[in-house]
């Protein structure tokens, strides 16, 4: 458990001595190294991390994002080993459908108005190969052609109007006293005269599966616009009428007669209010007060496991075992109902993170 964050004391450059200050006080990092911020445990800290003082200690700030509250709503059992005691398979482990979705966005990513067909078919082919995505099994083509009539449609008519783009642009915020990151896929900036004011925001999420449900990402979506509009000092209902939000579903299953029509059909507006983004952050809020009060050294990690049929099926601990060796205690939840893990399948604690013990605790 660590304080949260609360007095910003200015940029700190990773060649410096190492700050000092008073729990709560926290600095961003500048530059890119191993640092051992304390004895005999190195970190390594790149641009735009952030060091803070908790329990008298320097550690690196605890990053909360969309990811991390919706694994914590979603399984006890993985937050913890993704966020509080990180075991990090030796292999890969459910990610066919992830690579799948990482080729679409890294060939997204090179998109730019005016960009022939046929350097971006070049940069999916390479993309593809990079990923070994099975093109018989995942419609990388399809998505491709859909993501070709969304761009003119959708982006270069916008920068026509003055628009500025941005793409996968990571962005991090203060939200409770706690350090909040997010990245957008897609998203276009309308400032006024001055060049300076922001005056309209059009956020573009990226999605693969084959259903286009946009409900289904409203609360990531709708973090998104606040975090944006937070850094413009954006009250909820300024948030609501200046931040149009879309998600764009490029695998999705759709029936029209030609691909301009499918492509309009994957792209979906998220309709919300200025009540659902008040909603949305004393939601997450809530988590992560929660999150950082239970003292999980105590916790009986036998009984977190949580099943559900579309979060488990991409989980890398799903019907894993016991073991002793590393300090993995598994997921009896899925190994019981019958799931096993990958032969050779391994999980080791993270480098340069210590397993805290009840004895630790005291």
């Amino acid at each position: 458990m660590t304080q949260p964050i609360k007095q910003f004391k200015g940029k700190w450059n990773v060649t410096d001595a190492l700050p000092t200050g008073e729990n709560g006080d926290y600095w961003e990092v500048v530059g890119d190294a191993y640092v051992e911020i304390t004895k005999n445990c190195k970190k390594h800290l790149t641009d735009g991390d952030w060091l803070t003082i908790a329990n008298d200690e320097l550690i690196v700030a605890p990053k909360w994002s969309y990811s991390r509250i919706s694994t914590y709503d979603a399984c006890l059992l993985k937050y913890y080993y993704r966020y509080v005691m990180p075991f990090d398979p030796n292999q890969e482990a459910n990610t066919e459908a992830a690579h799948k979705g990482s080729c679409f966005h890294e060939m997204a990513e090179q998109m730019e108005s005016g960009k022939s067909l046929e350097s971006m078919q070049e940069i999916l082919e390479a993309k593809i190969v990079e990923h070994n995505v099975d093109r018989t099994k995942y419609s990388e083509d399809e998505a491709f052609r859909r993501f070709m009539l969304f761009w003119p449609e959708y982006v270069t008519k916008k920068e026509a109007e003055g628009y500025v783009t941005r793409k996968e642009f990571t962005f991090k915020t203060n939200i409770d006293n706690r350090l909040y990151t997010g990245n957008l896929d897609l998203s276009l900036y309308k400032y006024n005269e001055d060049g300076k004011t922001l005056d309209k925001v059009i956020i573009f999420d990226y999605k693969s599966p084959k259903s286009s449900s946009a409900a289904s990402y409203k609360k990531q979506i709708v973090l998104y616009a606040y975090m944006v509009g937070q850094s413009q000092g954006w009250t909820n209902q300024q948030i609501y009428e200046n931040i149009e939000c879309y998600i764009f579903f490029p695998f999705s299953d759709q029936k029209h007669d030609n691909d301009f029509d499918n492509m309009m059909a994957s792209v979906k507006r998220v309709n919300y209010t200025a009540q659902d983004v008040a909603d949305v952050i004393k939601h997450d809020i809530a988590v992560v007060r929660e999150a950082d009060s239970i003292p999980w050294e105590n916790v009986n990690l036998q009984e977190l496991g949580t099943y559900t049929k579309f979060s488990c099926s991409y989980c890398p601990y799903l019907g894993s075992i016991e073991d002793k060796t590393t300090g993995f205690s598994g997921c009896k939840c899925t190994y019981d109902m019958g799931f096993r893990q990958n032969r050779g399948l391994k999980f080791n604690l993270r480098e340069g993170v210590k397993k805290e013990t009840n004895d630790d605790a005291k």
